[in-house]
């Protein structure tokens, strides 16, 4: 699906604010009301996942389930896709899988020697600020965290991103040729 920059800017906030019950969940876990008002608001949807790491926003109240939207920049610091993610279940998917997830724009930004931190879920990412980035499409980390320093928040997180983002070596093979020696 091709959409402009204005028109996912738009889509995302036709979205709904977060309710009282939903910025109570948020501020009891330690997250600061700026983190969910800048640089953009975080905001709320019904949407139905697939199987395919993507989402859609649904106006049936029967279809989908309620999740957090987080609207994200590419590493040139343009809106570039939408990340919904349902705390209750953990779902976390891209609406348009341009993005490697929320922070995508911190990759390339001046850290003085820092590492890049990285979340397992948009709850540390806001409680930390959303400084730092969430891993939501693998395929695409590999690429652009090539080379980075990270920071992961424990042991077992950093073995998950180890293997998350290591590309497998390709299986190279050869044949000798006719009459060659061995």
């Amino acid at each position: 699906m091709i959409v402009s920059h204005s028109e996912l800017v738009e889509l995302f906030y036709q979205s709904d604010r977060l309710d009282q019950r939903q910025l109570n969940w948020l501020r009891v876990r330690g997250v600061a009301t700026q983190a969910l008002i800048e640089p953009d608001p975080v905001l709320t949807a019904r949407v139905a996942f697939d199987r395919a790491g993507t989402f859609d926003i649904v106006t049936n109240e029967e279809e989908g389930a309620r999740a957090l939207l987080f609207l994200c920049y590419d590493t040139s610091g343009v809106a570039a896709d939408i990340t919904a993610w349902n705390p209750r279940t953990d779902r976390l998917a891209l609406w348009l899988g341009a993005v490697v997830g929320p922070g995508e724009d911190e990759i390339l930004r001046p850290r003085l020697g820092a590492p890049l931190p990285v979340y397992r879920d948009p709850l540390w990412w806001l409680r930390n600020d959303r400084r730092g980035i969430v891993v939501v499409d693998a395929r695409k980390a590999r690429g652009k965290l090539a080379g980075i320093a990270m920071q992961a928040e424990d042991a077992v997180h950093a073995a998950e991103l180890r293997c998350m983002l290591t590309t497998p070596s390709p299986r190279i093979t050869w044949q000798a040729k006719a009459g060659a020696a061995a």
